[in-house]
């Protein structure tokens, strides 16, 4: 298992980079395809100055639902996409999805995407 807190800034910026490729081809590649209502939502998001995308990544848990090939609750992390409202904003900050993928960082193991999961 990986522990987040123990991870270098060079180790944790590279798991942060993989997991924005991942958010980057889902969102452009499977999401039209999937969910077209998402996908426009995720398009207003980006395009709209209000709001600003961050990213987050944690260790997954027993209580998060995920594919099961990925791997045991304690090899996956989770990779959380939002937008943030500017300060002064009247608009509420969105989760837009959550990547769970293994921590070795597999190219060809399986990954979950749940979009809009506060929906």
């Amino acid at each position: 298992m990986i522990d987040i807190n123990a991870l270098t800034e060079d180790e944790f910026n590279d798991y942060v980079d993989y997991a924005l490729d991942l958010f980057h081809i889902l969102a452009s590649d499977a999401l039209p395809i999937n969910d077209e209502d998402a996908y426009d939502r995720l398009y207003r998001l980006d395009t709209d100055e209000d709001y600003s995308m961050e990213i987050s990544l944690r260790n997954a848990d027993e209580r998060d639902e995920f594919d099961p090939d990925i791997g045991e609750p304690d090899q996956v992390l989770c990779a959380t996409v939002q937008f943030v409202a500017a300060e002064g904003s009247l608009k509420n900050d969105i989760k837009a999805v959550e990547i769970f993928f293994n921590e070795h960082r597999d190219d060809d193991a399986n990954l979950s995407a749940i979009w809009f999961p506060e929906d």
